[in-house]
């Protein structure tokens, strides 16, 4: 438990600026679901890379995502992890 935690948080502090920061948004709008057009909006970046970074998180396992259907069309909400440490005192 305690290894898993160390492993992820150096995996955290490994992070490209962009991905850093866009988890950074995800924790702030906890427990609201994030989407694309959210990071998109707060890192002040395009649509390509606000959803690369966001997929990248998730393929880390520090994000889980889940798609949606809106009177828009289908979207992408991500959410930290239950898995994650992130999670923790989350819930």
């Amino acid at each position: 438990e305690v290894l898993l935690q160390e492993k992820e948080r150096k995996l955290i502090a490994g992070l490209p600026d962009i991905q850093h920061e866009a988890l950074d948004e995800v924790k702030n709008l906890f427990p609201k679901e994030t989407t694309t057009g959210d990071i998109k909006k707060a890192l002040k970046t395009g649509n390509r890379t606000a959803l690369r970074a966001l997929r990248a998180l998730e393929k880390k396992g520090l994000l889980v995502s889940e798609n949606k259907t809106s009177e828009k069309g289908r979207i992408a909400v991500f959410k930290i992890s239950p898995t994650s440490v992130l999670s923790d005192g989350m819930s």
